[in-house]
C-alpha cells in the first residue's frame, strides 16, 4: 500500500524546488522512478491512497 501519494507530497518539494530547470527534470525523473519501483514491488495487489488531488506522477486511471 502506498500512502499519501498526493499532489502536495509527491514529488517531494525539497527534491525539486531549489533546482534549475534541467536539474528539475532529472529530479522529477528520479521521483517518478522511485514511485514506479515502489509500486512494482507489490505481489498480489496494490492500493494507492492520496488526499485531495492525486500526485501528477500517477497515471490517469479510470475506474
Amino acid at each position: 500500500m502506498l500512502f499519501d501519494v498526493s499532489h502536495d507530497t509527491m514529488p517531494a518539494g525539497y527534491a525539486i524546488d531549489p533546482l534549475t530547470d534541467g536539474d528539475r527534470e532529472d529530479a522529477l525523473l528520479r521521483e517518478r522512478s522511485l514511485l514506479y519501483v515502489t509500486a512494482t514491488r507489490a505481489c498480489d495487489e496494490l492500493v494507492v491512497v492520496w488526499r485531495g488531488a492525486p500526485s501528477p506522477l500517477l497515471p490517469l486511471v479510470s475506474a
